[in-house]
């Protein structure tokens, strides 16, 4: 309980102060005045100012927070250390190091989990290397290890074989031959179908064969791997959004029960989804949301670039309006996602 407290807690506050810590060192960078900069939020617990700048450590270590002088146009008063008083690139630069943080912290856990702990392999062979909790296969009782010989009286040579007609048995009941030790059993199994994947699935994955790689090579894996994870979620979420499906999204709680169950399974495992997670809320920052940090680069480089004025403060309001909605849309769609997956609607009947 403890070990999934501290992990839900680092991934939280990582992320988040992270993504705030970006700002920070690119607005001193560009000369903005920080008026206060804290790890954590809610009371102060402990405080110091020093120069302009009062840095605060608070109550709940679940990210931080940084305050810039004039970062809101409406407060500001032209002074030249205010954030609206440098030029739209240099609001950009500092605007968007939240979500650069983001995936230099995904690339860095990504870069020490491939350099430390190495990089898998799936093999083709067919021995189970895996068994999903909760999924047919450990209802029935398959383990890691165990070897698949046949399924429906289908002689299986690889891995592929196994998949290829699990797949197409959504909802109907399989036979498979399985060898574990010296023993060899039947076990019956009934695929389900997965939602987003639109397959069946019994919940189990082939033996992974781990190799080292050097300095040079985990960096490189690591930066694809950060490219391929943003690929992955773009594309899933422009499917859905031409498709008109609902997606599926953890929110909050969905995060924090996603986390601590893989705490449990390793600290490489852990680092490998903060890296996910990291890059997820670093594209979700990027999206020309208003609010976002997206939006508020979209808006400096229309200023920039078009205008070259400042966006009107009414078309500003109306728009910051509108992202708002879009926000408070998105998170209450997600703890509904959350609260739905724990049965809490079922509970209310």
């Amino acid at each position: 309980m403890f070990t999934s407290i501290i992990s839900v807690v680092f991934t939280f506050g990582i992320i988040i102060f992270l993504h705030e810590l970006g700002h920070f060192i690119v607005a001193r960078l560009q000369k903005v005045r920080v008026e206060k900069f804290a790890f954590g939020f809610g009371p102060e617990i402990i405080g110091k100012t020093i120069g302009p700048t009062r840095y605060s450590i608070c109550a709940l270590p679940l990210g931080g927070m940084v305050k810039l002088a004039g970062e809101h146009i409406e407060e500001a008063k032209g002074e030249k250390d205010e954030f609206f008083s440098k030029p739209w690139y240099s609001r950009i630069f500092i605007v968007g190091a939240g979500p650069a943080m983001n995936y230099i912290l995904a690339v860095l856990f990504f870069f020490i989990t491939i350099f430390f702990w190495g990089v898998g392999t799936p093999s083709n062979k067919p021995i189970i290397g895996e068994v999903r909790q909760g999924m047919p296969a450990e209802k029935a009782g398959l383990k890691p290890g165990d070897i698949i010989l046949s399924i429906d009286d289908q002689k299986i040579n690889t891995w592929q074989d196994a998949s290829s007609i699990i797949h197409k048995k959504g909802n109907q009941k399989v036979k498979m031959e399985i060898k574990r030790n010296e023993e060899i059993f039947t076990i019956e199994v009934i695929p389900e179908i997965d939602k987003n994947l639109k397959i069946a699935l019994i919940g189990i994955l082939p033996e992974v064969k781990v190799d080292k790689v050097g300095l040079l090579k985990s960096f490189l894996l690591s930066i694809e791997h950060t490219i391929a994870v943003s690929i992955v979620y773009i594309q899933y979420i422009v499917e859905k959004i031409t498709k008109l499906e609902k997606p599926e999204v953890a929110g909050p709680i969905g995060i924090a029960q996603i986390v601590a169950q893989t705490a449990k399974t390793g600290l490489s495992s852990l680092l490998v989804l903060i890296g996910r997670i990291s890059v997820m809320v670093g594209l979700l920052n990027l999206f020309p949301i208003p609010l976002f940090d997206g939006g508020h680069i979209m808006f400096y480089a229309i200023e920039g670039l078009i205008t070259k004025k400042p966006v009107n403060k009414k078309v500003l309001e109306i728009a910051n309006f509108v992202g708002l909605v879009i926000i408070v849309s998105i998170f209450m769609f997600a703890f509904y996602s959350d609260f739905q997956r724990l049965g809490f609607f079922t509970f209310l009947r």
